[in-house]
């Protein structure tokens, strides 16, 4: 008798191993995470500018006045001004202030005077070369100090030349016992004098060269 064997269907296996299926899960995880947009990064801080308190300095300010003949002019160029040394002590006078002509400052400078001041009682001796600058509260007060003193030489007899000096305009007045420059520029004013014998053949040419110099110092 011949024996019949009957196969029995046995399911198939599920090709989705539980490997497959973690990385599946994994795919799908990281392709979510890949489609998120990432977070925008944080803002940057702004500060507000602060305004100083301080108040703003002006450098358009008028030169310091000098307080000495030396920060005035130097000797070496006085005597190369003049053309020759002008031997002897320099003096310097600083003046007070004068409010009734609006006179701020001034500095008086006097060259070639004799090493020894002559003793007490005696006249002064005589001064070669006097120069002397002032400072006014206003540019008419300057002007009107300056205006008073060429009509005061010109009433001792003076006639008033012009002569440049340092882009100003200055007024030489001669007379027999002296020869002055006079000069101003706003607020500040220069006179110069000069005792007969000294430069006298160049007169003119060396107070404007001298007074051009003291200018250019004080403004």
């Amino acid at each position: 008798m011949s024996a019949v064997i009957t196969a029995r269907s046995v399911p198939a296996a599920s090709s989705r191993t539980p490997a497959a299926g973690v990385a599946a899960a994994l795919v799908v995880l990281l392709g979510g995470c890949a489609a998120d947009p990432p977070p925008p990064p944080p803002p940057v801080p702004t500060f507000a500018a602060t305004t100083s308190s301080s108040p703003t300095v002006s450098t358009s300010t008028a030169p310091r006045f000098p307080e000495s003949c030396g920060n005035l002019i130097s000797t070496r160029d006085v005597d190369l001004a003049v053309g020759q040394p002008v031997v002897g002590r320099v003096r310097s006078i600083v003046g007070v202030p004068e409010p009734k002509i609006k006179r701020l400052a001034r500095l008086t400078c006097q060259y070639g005077l004799p090493e020894q001041p002559p003793p007490a009682g005696a006249p002064p001796a005589p001064v070669p070369l006097e120069i002397s600058v002032s400072r006014y509260a206003d540019d008419a007060s300057a002007t009107e100090r300056m205006t008073a003193t060429i009509e005061s030489e010109r009433a001792r007899g003076a006639a008033p030349t012009t002569v440049p000096v340092a882009g100003a305009t200055g007024t030489v007045l001669v007379t027999s016992e002296r020869r002055m420059l006079v000069a101003s520029t706003g607020t500040t004013t220069l006179a110069i004098t000069l005792l007969p014998g000294l430069a006298d053949d160049r007169t003119a040419e060396v107070l404007s060269e001298l007074g051009g110099r003291v200018l250019i110092a004080v403004t």
